[in-house]
């Protein structure tokens, strides 16, 4: 019997340090909601020199949403690049799931064409 309470015990112990663990994990979502492809997608934290590598695998192509997981909750600066060499950068805090909508007025702004 003492087995099997030890058993019962190790897996709650596990399934809350689990539950606990996705708790703290966070996502990014960014949707092109722009007439631009977007081919490049750096997140850094802030205040690092380092942008590390380019998240996307492949354009983000206008109506597209690309997810980003597993993000811990911080402040991060994000760097878009367009198919045009346009780039964009901004900053964003991630405490939950975050969502961010790309439009051609944001981008445009952004980018400091207009």
């Amino acid at each position: 019997l003492s087995r099997v309470s030890t058993l019962l015990a190790l897996v709650m112990i596990l399934t809350a340090l689990f539950v606990r663990a996705q708790g703290n994990a966070t996502s990014l979502s960014v949707k092109n909601s722009s007439d631009l492809t977007i081919v490049e997608l750096y997140v850094s934290r802030s205040g690092r020199e380092y942008w590390g590598q380019n998240q996307l695998g492949n354009p983000l192509r206008p109506a597209q949403t690309f997810r980003l997981p597993n993000l811990p909750a911080s402040r991060y600066d994000l760097k878009l690049v367009d198919h045009e060499g346009y780039v964009c950068m901004t900053q964003i805090q991630i405490v939950r799931d975050e969502f961010v909508e790309l439009t051609n007025d944001w981008l445009l702004r952004c980018e400091g064409r207009r």
